[in-house]
């Protein structure tokens, strides 16, 4: 998963978080957490990663066009 152009990853480790999509790595630079929320709005082409505690923060989002 995430190495082509129609699937996506986000690899999490104690240290860091990566975003993968084509074959192509995104570092994100966040603390550590427990909780990772996904939300996909196909009919706007967003698919948005989240931490979640007391608050959900936007942690990396991709815009696309969905074809299934």
């Amino acid at each position: 998963m995430g190495g082509n152009n129609k699937s996506w990853r986000l690899d999490c480790s104690p240290s860091s978080y990566s975003f993968w999509h084509n074959n192509k790595d995104t570092k994100i630079p966040v603390p550590e957490f427990s909780r990772i929320g996904v939300y996909l709005d196909h009919r706007a082409g967003t698919l948005s990663f989240y931490s979640v505690s007391d608050t959900m923060t936007l942690l990396h989002r991709v815009q696309t066009t969905f074809t299934q």
